[in-house]
């Protein structure tokens, strides 16, 4: 199991790291979790402070496009592999 140690870089790093194996035919992998939410990186709770709406407080996260991106190449790493294997 690979794991991003919660940061952003790492999440994304830690995604392609994945994309890649499926490319090369790993069948052993049977999902993914990405620590994502709609605005990157993470804020701190301080009292009273205003926070960003959509910005974890707990994890840094990739943000809602990047997200996206990374879905997309997860999804055509899987068809290709389907393809190689003759699904």
């Amino acid at each position: 199991m690979l794991t991003a140690i919660r940061t952003t870089p790492g999440n994304r790093a830690v995604c392609r790291d994945v994309i890649g194996q499926i490319v090369r035919g790993d069948r052993g992998i049977m999902g993914v979790m990405l620590e994502s939410n709609l605005v990157a990186g993470v804020q701190k709770l301080i009292n009273r402070e205003p926070l960003i709406y959509g910005q974890s407080i707990t994890d840094a996260c990739i943000g809602w496009d990047e997200t996206v991106q990374l879905l997309r190449e997860l999804a055509a790493a899987v068809r290709s592999a389907h393809i190689q294997i003759g699904h």
